[in-house]
C-alpha cells in the first residue's frame, strides 16, 4: 500500500505500471464473470425464466451498485469496491443472458471476439498516446446524455432507423470513451503518485476497472445491435 510520501520518477513509473496491471486484471475478471454467468443462465431455461421475471430487480440493483461505487468511493474499503464490481458483473451477466433469445449464439460469439480486439486496440492507444484526452470530456458527457434522451424518445417512436443510428453513434462514443478512460486512469495514477495521495492510489484500479467495464459492455451491446444475427 502507498502512503503520503514523495516518490522518485522511477518509483512513479513502477506504481503506474503496477496499478494499470491491477486495473486490467480486475477488468478481465469482471468480463470473465459476466460471460460465465450469461452462459450458465442462458443454458438453463428455468433459471433464464426466473431472470426474465426478475429483470426489474436486476436493473435496480445495478443502478444502486453503480451509484454507491461513485458516491461512496472514499468511504468504503477497496475490498468492498472489488466485491461490488464483481456483483455488478454477475448482474450484467444475468441481463446479457437474454441476448441469446434475440441473436444466434454464433453471432454473439463473433461480436464478443470483435469487441475484445477493438477494445484492446483502443485501450493501447489510450495508454501510448501523448495527447491528454481530457479535452473530450465535455463532448463525451453531452453525447451520453443525447444517447439516453433519444433512446427514451425512441421507445415511443419505435423507429428502426433511429435505433440503427443510435447504435452507430453508440459504438463511436464508447470507442472514444475507452481510449479516454485508459488515458485518464494513467494520468490520475501519475498525479496521485506525484502527490503521494495513497487514498486515490489504493482505489484507482478498482474504479478504473469499473469505468472500463462499462465501456466494454456498452461497446459490445451496440456492436451486437449492428452486427448480431437475429434468431
Amino acid at each position: 500500500m502507498y502512503y503520503n510520501v514523495k516518490y522518485t520518477q522511477e518509483d512513479v513509473n513502477l506504481i503506474v505500471s503496477n496499478k494499470l496491471k491491477e486495473t486490467f486484471l480486475l477488468l478481465t475478471g469482471a468480463i470473465f464473470l459476466t460471460i460465465l454467468t450469461a452462459m450458465f443462465v442462458s443454458s438453463n431455461p428455468s433459471i433464464l425464466n426466473t431472470v426474465i421475471n426478475m429483470m426489474a430487480v436486476v436493473l435496480i440493483l445495478q443502478v444502486v451498485i453503480a451509484v454507491s461505487m461513485s458516491v461512496f468511493v472514499f468511504k468504503i474499503s477497496k475490498s468492498t469496491l472489488v466485491i461490488l464490481l464483481y456483483v455488478y458483473a454477475i448482474l450484467t451477466g444475468f441481463s446479457l443472458s437474454l441476448v441469446t433469445l434475440v441473436y444466434t449464439v454464433s453471432s454473439v460469439i463473433y461480436v464478443l471476439l470483435g469487441t475484445l480486439v477493438l477494445f484492446a486496440t483502443l485501450a493501447i492507444y489510450g495508454y501510448v498516446t501523448k495527447k491528454d484526452l481530457a479535452t473530450y470530456s465535455s463532448f463525451l458527457l453531452a453525447s451520453i446524455i443525447a444517447i439516453i434522451v433519444v433512446s427514451l424518445i425512441n421507445i415511443f417512436l419505435r423507429s428502426s432507423l433511429v435505433d440503427m443510428l443510435l447504435s452507430v453513434f453508440g459504438v463511436f462514443i464508447f470507442m472514444v470513451y475507452t481510449a479516454y478512460d485508459v488515458n485518464q486512469i494513467k494520468k490520475n495514477i501519475y498525479l496521485a503518485s506525484n502527490n503521494g495521495n495513497d487514498l486515490v492510489l489504493e482505489k484507482v484500479s478498482v474504479i478504473g476497472a469499473f469505468s472500463l467495464y462499462i465501456d466494454f459492455i456498452n461497446l459490445f451491446i451496440y456492436l451486437l445491435k449492428l452486427f448480431g444475427k437475429e434468431e
